[in-house]
């Protein structure tokens, strides 16, 4: 995966971090559980999925803020995601989403498991709405990364 498109991607999810949201993930995830609608069985999935990362990674499940969608850190990982593509890319033996070189490293890992390929513009776009499912953010995306290849 091209460091521009792994660039665009932080630009859109988090503005390069800098907004990578306030939200308690668990209050986010247990109320899109209880308010009956579309997401709700999802919304369900995931908050299992963040008790067993917080258990797995010692954490108390009500210190991990992000989104109102539940996703955290700078890439915007949903706690299904964190526990499957989230990796160690600094070698520090531990992962964190707000290390930038962790982040870069897990969403490279994402797209690849989506079969994110270099030569096919249409792999490529079916892994980018894997990571998000709009296609005005693959075309947002797709868009920032191509200006700064030709920068």
């Amino acid at each position: 995966v091209k460091g521009e498109v792994l660039i665009a991607i932080l630009r859109v999810e988090t503005n390069f971090g800098r907004y990578v949201g306030n939200y308690v993930v668990f209050n986010s995830l247990l109320t899109m559980t209880l308010i009956e609608n579309r997401r709700s069985a999802w919304a369900e999935e995931e908050l299992i999925h963040l008790l067993w990362l917080c258990q797995r990674e010692n954490k108390d499940p009500l210190s991990l803020k992000g989104s109102w969608a539940g996703a955290f850190g700078i890439p915007q990982f949903v706690p299904s995601s964190y526990l499957k593509y989230a990796v160690d890319g600094n070698g520090d033996g531990r992962v964190d989403l707000h290390d930038l070189t962790d982040a870069l490293a897990s969403m490279a890992n994402y797209l690849r498991a989506f079969g994110w390929s270099q030569e096919e513009p249409e792999r490529k776009r079916e892994a980018l709405f894997a990571y998000n499912r709009c296609h005005q953010y693959v075309e947002a995306v797709l868009t920032y990364a191509q200006a700064l290849s030709e920068n």
